[in-house]
């Protein structure tokens, strides 16, 4: 569709709403796969703001396959980043969020959770990058 294209802005926040969509469909491997492209390619042009919509969406991602824990530690990173950013997301993307985040809060039990939500707000912004793109076990496993 638009990979090739000069706008390179434009196909990281498609690639990223494609992902959404995988992932609201409950196909996580894709919805991985497109989330990580618009990760590269909005770190490319270094939009820190798209960055942290896509840590938001892949820390739901995650956690639907089966990973909580590290789940719990992007929502953290995703939070601080935003945070810093005076950013906010969309309404959709924030439904989307809280349900990923209640999803993540009831697997690990209220204090496990907010402990390793925590430990994720102590990533920079470098940590939480290569912490998404880092390879994980799942019950399902990625790897087949």
């Amino acid at each position: 569709m638009f990979k090739d294209s000069v706008d390179s802005r434009g196909v990281a926040e498609v690639l990223l709403e494609l992902g959404r969509v995988a992932h609201a469909q409950g196909n996580e491997v894709r919805a991985l796969t497109l989330c990580r492209e618009s990760l590269v390619r909005s770190q490319k042009l270094d939009n820190k703001t798209q960055i942290a919509f896509c840590l938001t969406t892949l820390a739901g991602v995650i956690q639907a396959l089966g990973d909580a824990a590290r789940a719990a530690r992007l929502f953290g990173a995703a939070e601080k980043l935003l945070q810093s950013l005076d950013a906010v997301l969309d309404p959709g993307g924030s439904l989307e969020y809280d349900s990923d985040l209640a999803a993540a809060r009831t697997q690990l039990g209220e204090p496990v959770f907010e402990e390793t939500r925590a430990e994720g707000q102590t990533m920079t912004f470098e940590q939480a990058v290569a912490y998404a793109f880092s390879e994980f076990d799942t019950p399902g496993s990625l790897r087949s």
